[in-house]
């Protein structure tokens, strides 16, 4: 595995997991990771997949405001399991952020991405009725020590 800085054209190149596929339009990757570079900072992680050479992991935080950073990721289907380079990588990066207020939100039916975002460093601050793309519960998580 290789982390690299985040480039646009990374969305393109990576396969979504199924649960992550309306997070991010296919249409519309290129124009979000156009957004979420110059937004913030960001990274890929690329490895070996059967396609070749590809990302198997980008996210980063986006600034919104001065005080407020947004995390995101996006996962490829040819690493269904994290693996655990990848979590501290992560958890290092979120460690390093100064924000007063750093976020995650992740769908609440998905356990194994509120546990991720947990080891992440992050812990549930509350829940919004419906809010996901495909109608399920968000969760919203905040960096443990923020607010």
């Amino acid at each position: 595995m290789d982390a690299r800085i985040f480039a646009p054209e990374d969305l393109l190149l990576l396969a979504p997991q199924s649960s992550q596929l309306l997070d991010i339009p296919e249409a519309k990757r290129l124009e979000y990771g156009w957004e979420l570079s110059e937004g913030g900072s960001a990274f890929t992680i690329w490895d070996e997949t059967p396609d070749g050479l590809r990302p198997v992991f980008c996210g980063g935080a986006l600034r919104r405001y001065p005080h407020y950073a947004l995390l995101w990721g996006l996962f490829s289907v040819h690493r269904p399991r994290v693996p655990a380079h990848l979590t501290r990588c992560t958890r290092n990066f979120v460690s390093r952020l100064r924000e007063r207020r750093i976020e995650a939100q992740a769908s609440a039916d998905n356990r194994a991405a509120c546990g991720w975002v947990r080891l992440i460093g992050l812990q549930e601050e509350t829940r919004l009725a419906g809010a996901m793309p495909d109608g399920s519960d968000m969760v919203i998580f905040i960096k443990k020590g923020t607010n």
